[in-house]
This record gives C-alpha cells, structure tokens and sequence, in this order.
C-alpha cells in the first residue's frame, strides 16, 4: 500500500485526488484498518486504474483488476474487470453495526494493475 496522489480516468479525462491509496497487486494485496468502537457506519471512495497504468502504454492496457470490500471477514462489495480505460466508480457502503476490521482488497494476476482509491472515507 502507497499513500499518495492517484489519478483515476473517467470520460476520457484524468481526475486527480490529492489523498489516495494506491495497490500493485500480482495476485492479491489487501490493507485492513482496525475501526473497533468508532461507530462508523459507511464506507466510500472512488476507484479505478491509476494513471501510472495508463501512462505505460506497453504493458499498462492489460491491466485487469477486481476490487473488494470486507467488513469483520464478510464481502460487502465486489467490482471485476476494472481495466485500463475502465472509467472511475463511486462507491458507497453500509457497514454493519460494530464493526471492527475493514479491508480492501485487490486481485490482479495480469500485474499491471496500480489501483487506485481516491478519497476513501469513513462515516458516521
């Protein structure tokens, strides 16, 4: 896991966010956060491809990634086949009461799937 910028294509065009986290996977990669007693209730970010991808236009169009959601070792949300020019989604996630871990997770075998989560966010 990198913190840092991510660029995530949507229409054509890059959307720069400023607070991302960026996964290279070749297989699978995941970051669980421990949230235990926090009350938070729901999930969001942007996610997609990050330009860094994009910009390797010899290896980069091959990049074909499935991004995951779990809360306490339960899927909650499953988004495959995010490749190259995939545009950018939104997402939006109910979290169960009291819950304590969340991960996200990226699955790549292709290995040129720099990810990107663009300001993830936790709510109340």
């Amino acid at each position: 896991m990198q913190k840092r910028k991510v660029s995530l294509y949507q229409n054509g065009k890059e959307i720069e966010f400023q607070d991302g986290i960026a996964l290279k996977a070749n297989g699978t990669i995941s970051v669980t956060y421990n949230i235990e007693n926090m009350g938070y209730k729901y999930f969001s970010a942007y996610i997609g491809i990050d330009k860094k991808i994009r910009d390797n236009t010899a290896y980069g169009h091959y990049a074909n990634a499935t991004f995951k959601i779990y809360a306490d070792g339960v899927l909650l949300y499953e988004k495959k086949n995010v490749g190259w020019k995939t545009d950018m989604e939104a997402i939006f996630v109910k979290l169960p009461n009291n819950v304590k871990n969340l991960k996200i997770s990226v699955t790549d075998t292709s290995g040129q799937g720099e990810t990107g989560w663009g300001n993830c966010s936790l709510y109340k």
